[in-house]
């Protein structure tokens, strides 16, 4: 697919151009150059300033360089010169952001290390003049003819895309300027560019004539500033329109109870029909269908039993399968044999509940787990009468998810079997709804096609699967490594306890070992009984008061997950693909219950009908940029490394849905789950007339009002105070409140965030209209843009379309991705008020690090930077993370890098380059101490965090610290980026949690054959780390 993308022009720059100024990028103010003058460079030296060994960076070369001239002829022509010194982004060179301590010997300045392309354009569109020039040698000479107007546009020589235009006048943010018939000579002297904000500025302004003329920006066919879909073409809506689907609710799992032996008479998994597709689709809803499990779980891997698929796999590999070092040729289970991954106490946290999935090819939803569903589509919202009865808003899905097939929209082709893969096979996106202190068990089959190269260009058929972020004993973690093949199942069992519940790997000791807090508790039915450990004994209780009470640290329970493919290498494009569903947590303070007022529960926004779990007004949202090809399936393009970004923004799988709501308070669990795409989202109510805050476009009758909101959880964590987004608390210490009613924070891939809306106030009354807005930016997927003003998206001032089969004037994801239709409430809204939570009032959940304790202050140090090295022009493997100050070093299953023994410990984790790395840490989650050397916002102040961003963005810096530890379970963990386009290539380490002077575990090899070992090692300062303490003084 090619690469598209057009420049497109606004005044935004200003505000880029401040933001420099901000960074101390000097030299950009002063007196003026009026043409045919040279300039010396100032004394204080911008960070693109050469060395002063170098020449004059304002003299032109002795001999103009050839350049290409076209355009119309005028009488006389103009020299323009200037001399391009470096990038102040540094994304092409690598270099620290700010927030980083300097790299010792680095110099102030940053030069190019790529060459850059400089090309004028005049008032028709064509190329009057270009030239390339080097690295080295960035002197510049075109000449142009006079009696035009022009703008100059600096692009990266080695991929033809446009950085952006030359800032003639950043006071208004003026691009474009005119050469009279008589003008003389033109030398803009020294330019720096940004290759990350899109811009180029002069040293010293320059005093140009104002355009004569308009510049076609809407359509002139030059290659931009953005590369969206990443080197494709648009996705085809076949005459889709906004607004017009109903959304779909995730759909549950529905546990059943574990049974005490094997079925019998069950049948295997269904064989695939050829090696290029899966089962039959009628055989895999039957074979998902069937109650209880056969074969039976075990503590230690099933590899006794074969494979189903085993016949089918030697066909097509051509030869037997061969002799595993444990178990049967072809195991049953690809969980990798012996203790090292057995399930860690087994007996002590035996599952109590289990169900059954596969992950599939695309196909009609048969209603397979319409029983399974907790409401019954017969209670609250789901039951007859309600918002959500009918699931799909079509006829025949009335309390049913039959019939619903994967499409993106109504009007779009359904998808293939081997375009999209997801659990069952099915939409809408599945949900487990787990209780804290019940042990679940999923049987994960792969019932994906033999052939690998059936996938429709990209993903690959070997799975993995990991909860995000729960406190998992290893073997369930979904280690990058322990992966499995077509045909195989594997086991995982997640304890779902509270971190803290055990004496093992923490010298602290278990936290609450005998039960005794009521705020570490079970959400119970009546008559209910199940095991709990009391002192590390397991112990049956009975549900008193709704509650029964289970051991661990109340301040470390969690609340959003979700799970997802975590392939060795493939989890962009296997997530990407499909292998994504989300994970509702429940305890006494999260019960999802908000009628039960017992001084626990917190009383979230969810309904009442059930005693636990409801979620008539608690909704899961997955955002997921996506791409399709002209045949309407879905496509990826999976040979730059750099990062993936999809041109449509999808909620659920779905393009621009509606979503009914009653005029009450609701939570929404958000969850990014791109792949390389960082949003931020924006509230807003339509309101007719010209009375709201911002306008909407010419002539539509309609302007908007920003709504404001709460945040309660980040990352899946409740907050210690809920965060108001109304525009009144200056929720980052700069000044500027304002910006954040009705604004979420910039999202990484794989964060959270649970919010509480009231569809009832300000302003808001049934009837109205409100969206989420998506303005954040992005040109490629290294990294954000910026924030496209919100004014600008809703009045069609930011208006990207498409022309010449390619994107122009921006990112087509910046828009409204989703509408909310407020209907009448009769009932009554007995939700918590979230503004009795603000910092300065009571708490929800305190955090459980203090972060000016003498335990962080004497933990245990290691330092993680995130780096690029050799990009391939984004074609080969650019991504590294350093270790405690060593070598950069790609993704080796083998190599240890960190050994956590379970006590508290400081990491630092850096970025550079002007790269956005989203870093998340698996199995526990831990608080930031620092951001850039300074407090964090308030909405990471107050969080337990899994997701660490570093980047360019405002809410980010190049550096931050944090306080981490991992306690109870143990075995081979990672860390990596989770723009998981760098995971893949191959920004990921493994990190091992052991016991003081315990061995480390050798690494598994899977095969077709079987799990294979090979030996492991550890760096030398994997056991010591690099220091004592955080290296940035705590704020």
């Amino acid at each position: 697919m090619a690469s598209s993308a057009f420049l497109r022009i606004r005044v935004r720059w200003f505000v880029a151009a401040l933001l420099l100024t901000a960074l101390s990028l000097a030299g950009c103010s002063g007196g003026g150059v009026s043409a045919g003058s040279s300039v010396t460079p100032p004394a204080t030296a911008d960070p693109g300033a050469p060395s002063s060994a170098a020449s004059d960076p304002g003299a032109p070369p002795a001999t103009p360089p050839t350049t290409t001239t076209g355009g119309s002829v005028a009488a006389k022509t103009v020299l323009v010169q200037g001399n391009v010194v470096g990038d102040a982004a540094a994304a092409l060179t690598g270099a620290p952001l700010p927030g980083n301590a300097p790299v010792p010997e680095t110099p102030s300045f940053v030069p190019l290390t790529a060459p850059i392309t400089i090309t004028l354009v005049d008032e028709t569109g064509s190329v009057a003049a270009s030239q390339t020039v080097s690295a080295a040698d960035g002197n510049f000479a075109l000449i142009a003819s006079s009696g035009h107007t022009y703008i100059l546009l600096f692009a990266d020589a080695a991929s033809g895309r446009t950085i952006g235009p030359l800032m003639v006048d950043r006071q208004t943010g003026r691009v474009s300027f005119s050469l009279a018939s008589d003008s003389s000579d033109l030398n803009f002297a020294s330019i720096t560019i940004d290759s990350q904000l899109g811009k180029a500025w002069c040293w010293t302004d320059p005093i140009v004539p104002l355009p004569t003329a308009a510049i076609p920006v809407d359509s002139v066919p030059w290659r931009g500033t953005s590369n969206i879909p990443t080197d494709g073409t648009p996705s085809p809506l076949f005459g889709a329109v906004p607004f017009t689907q109903k959304m779909l609710l995730f759909e549950e799992f529905g546990p059943e109870p574990m049974p005490a032996a094997a079925a019998s008479g069950n049948t295997p998994l269904p064989q695939p029909a050829n090696p290029k597709s899966g089962p039959n689709v009628a055989q895999l809803e039957a074979f998902l269908a069937q109650e209880g499990l056969a074969p039976f779980p075990t503590r230690l891997a099933n590899v006794n039993e074969s494979n189903p698929w085993k016949a089918a796999i030697e066909a097509y590999l051509g030869r037997p399968l061969g002799q595993p070092p444990v178990g049967v040729p072809g195991p049953a289970e690809g969980r990798p044999p012996g203790e090292d991954w057995a399930h860690q106490r087994w007996d002590d946290l035996y599952p109590q509940k289990y169900f059954v999935t596969a992950q599939a090819g695309a196909r009609v939803n048969g209603g397979l787990r319409d029983a399974k569903q907790r409401h019954g589509y017969s209670q609250g919202e789901f039951g007859p009468g309600g918002l959500y009865h009918n699931t799909a808003g079509f006829a025949n899905t009335e309390g049913t998810t039959r019939g619903i097939g994967v499409r993106i929209h109504p009007s779009m082709p359904l998808q293939s079997p081997n375009s999209v893969w997801t659990f069952d096979g099915t939409l809408p996106p599945k949900l487990l709804q787990a209780r804290y202190g019940e042990p679940v068990m999923m049987r994960h089959y792969n019932a994906l096609p033999i052939d690998e190269t059936a996938n429709n260009g990209f993903g690959r058929h070997t799975i993995t699967t990991h909860e995000h972020n729960g406190h998992s004993p290893a073997e369930s973690d979904g280690f990058a490594g322990s992966f499995y093949f077509p045909g195989e199942f594997y086991d995982y069992r997640w304890p779902l306890q509270l971190a803290g519940f055990s004496n093992n790997n923490n010298d602290a000791g278990a936290i609450n070992a005998a039960a005794s807090d009521p705020r570490a508790a079970i959400p119970c039915e009546a008559g209910e009984s199940l095991p709990v450990l009391i002192n590390g004994v397991s112990t049956v209780k009975s549900c008193v008061n709704g509650r029964i009470n289970i051991p661990g640290d109340y301040r470390e329970t969690m609340s959003t997950h979700w799970f997802h493919d975590h392939m060795l290498d493939y989890t962009a494009q296997n997530v990407y693909k499909g292998n994504a569903v989300m994970m509702n947590y429940y305890s006494a303070l999260d019960r999802g219950n908000e009628a039960i007022n017992d001084g626990v529960n917190l009383r979230f926004p969810s309904g009442s009908a059930l005693s636990w779990g409801n979620r008539d007004y608690d909704v899961n949202l997955l955002f997921a940029d996506k791409a399709w090809d002209a045949n309407g399936q879905l496509g990826m393009n999976i040979a730059n490394h750099d990062g993936f970004l999809g041109d449509q923004l999808l909620v659920n799988w779905q393009w621009r849905p509606y979503l009914e709501v009653r005029a009450r308070q609701y939570r929404m669990r958000i969850l990014n789950g791109s792949v390389s795409r960082i949003l931020a989202l924006s509230l807003v109510q339509e309101v007719a007339g010209s009375g709201g805050e911002l306008p909407g476009p010419a002539g539509s009758g309609v302007s908007y009002n920003r709504v404001p909101f709460y945040m309660i959880a980040n990352d899946g964590n409740i907050l210690e105070h809920s965060v108001p987004f109304d525009g009144k608390m200056d929720l980052m210490n700069d000044g500027n409140p304002d910006q954040w009613k009705g604004q979420l924070p910039a999202q990484g891939i794989a964060e959270r965030y649970d919010i509480v809306i009231d569809f009832s106030k300000n302003g808001v009354q049934p009837g109205d209209k409100l969206y989420f807005v998506n303005i954040m930016e992005h040109q490629d997927g290294k990294g954000t843009k910026g924030k496209v003003p919100l004014g600008d998206i809703l009045s069609g001032k930011y208006n990207p379309v498409v022309s010449n089969s390619q994107w122009i004037n921006g990112d087509p994801a910046c828009c409204k991705v989703l509408e909310f239709r407020v209907k009448a409430y009769s009932g009554t809204d007995l939700s918590m008020n979230p503004a009795d939570y603000v910092s300065g009032k009571a708490s929800m959940i305190p955090l459980a690090i203090d972060r000016h304790s003498a335990e962080v202050k004497n933990a245990r140090h290691h330092t993680f930077e995130f780096v690029r090295s050799n990009s391939n022009g984004g074609h080969g493997t650019p991504w590294q993370i350093k270790v405690d100050g060593g070598d950069g070093n790609t993704m080796d299953p083998h190599r240890v890098s960190v050994i956590q023994h379970g006590d508290i410990e400081a990491w630092q984790i850096k970025g550079t380059g002007g790269w956005t790395h989203p870093v998340h840490i698996h199995f526990e989650e831990g608080i930031i101490l620092s951001r850039g050397g300074k407090a964090p916002p308030e909405w990471e102040k107050w969080a337990r965090k899994d997701m660490y961003r570093v980047g360019p963005e405002a809410e980010s810096t190049g550096v931050l610290e944090i306080a981490y530890r991992a306690r109870d379970f143990l075995g081979d963990y990672v860390e990596h980026c989770h723009n998981t386009i760098h995971e893949d290539n191959a920004m990921l380490l493994r990190w091992d949690a052991r016991n003081k002077n315990a061995r480390v575990a050798d690494t598994p090899m899977p095969t077709f054959d079987g799990v294979f070992f090979e030996p492991s090692f550890a760096l030398p300062l994997a056991d010591t780390g690099d220091g004592v303490g955080p290296k940035t003084t705590v704020p």
